[in-house]
């Protein structure tokens, strides 16, 4: 599954291909007065220094009781840490947004899209960070809710689909989903063997053309 991708588009050199969470900074060049020797100018020119980072991290409930706890995604591949969610029943998702460069961030707006099977009870599904202090991470919880079955469609009895966060300071972006899974079934239920047939998920949700080329998050790997 795709994770934690960094646009290509604003990379300064080349094709350079991220591994790990990081988030394009913002850049503060100045000009540096060189040494004259004997008439000749060394060293002086333009000095770069990335000066802010910014990173979302997105995470959802897993009420596995072998799990329960938040994890980055929650698939249907391993039989020990599998759950889909009931229609009426609450998911929850967590969301941490972090300045990991050193200036603060005036401004940065969340935006957390859900997926169609999912609706929002609780919390505030975009907002705004005001004054995010270099090194400062800035938490918030959020409630959603699978819809009724007669809302769901027809032709299969699990769905799965990632739900994506987007944070957004001036140039700066960065984006991170969490996989989720809803089945036709009473609430609490375990899920039906075999229900895998739902991982074509990624292309039709969008996340492979959300932000452009990313790539996956070093570190953050599939809750199987």
């Amino acid at each position: 599954m795709l994770k934690k991708l960094v646009s290509a588009s604003t990379l300064a050199v080349g094709a350079l291909f991220l591994s790990a969470s990081i988030a394009l900074g913002a850049v503060t060049c100045t000009n540096q007065a060189g040494v004259v020797v004997y008439g000749t100018t060394y060293g002086g020119g333009q000095l770069c220094v990335t000066t802010a980072e910014l990173q979302i991290n997105k995470e959802v409930f897993n009420p596995n009781s072998k799990v329960n706890k938040f994890v980055d995604n929650i698939t249907l591949e391993n039989s020990d840490t599998r759950y889909t969610f009931a229609p009426g029943e609450e998911v929850k998702f967590k969301l941490k947004i972090k300045n990991t460069g050193n200036a603060v961030m005036n401004k940065v707006t969340v935006t957390d899209t859900l997926p169609s099977f999912l609706e929002p009870v609780e919390g505030n599904f975009t907002f705004d960070i005001t004054d995010l202090q270099a090194g400062q991470t800035v938490e918030r919880e959020l409630k959603a809710r699978v819809v009724a079955v007669n809302r769901l469609a027809n032709d299969k009895s699990v769905f799965c689909d990632v739900n994506r966060a987007e944070a957004v300071s001036g140039s700066l972006k960065d984006m991170d989903t969490a996989h989720v899974c809803a089945e036709k079934k009473a609430p609490g239920e375990l899920p039906k063997a075999g229900a895998t047939d739902t991982f074509a998920v990624l292309v039709s949700s969008g996340v492979l053309g959300a932000f452009g080329f990313k790539f996956l998050k070093a570190g953050k790997a599939v809750q199987a």
